[in-house]
């Protein structure tokens, strides 16, 4: 979560997709890194882990500059309801 570069982050957002309920928080927390593939990384993960009582924590990543993160967050907040 606090490795400089951002494919390093993104891919241990990604490791987190096979874990439980538990490894909701950090990827929430990952929903606000500054990289898109982070962000891009922590949805899918969210997905995942299907935890759909975070659907209000997307509301940030539906509002992202990035149009692919946006549209990943609808798809995932979709998917979770």
């Amino acid at each position: 979560q606090n490795d400089p570069d951002g494919a390093v982050r993104a891919a241990a957002a990604e490791s987190l997709s096979s874990a439980d309920v538990g490894a909701v928080r950090p990827l929430l927390g990952a929903l606000s890194d500054p990289d898109p593939r982070v962000v891009l990384a922590a949805l899918e993960s969210l997905e995942m882990v299907g935890d759909e009582s975070i659907v209000p924590d997307l509301a940030p990543a539906l509002e992202h500059s990035d149009p692919a993160v946006r549209e990943r967050a609808r798809e995932a907040a979709e998917f979770l309801e």
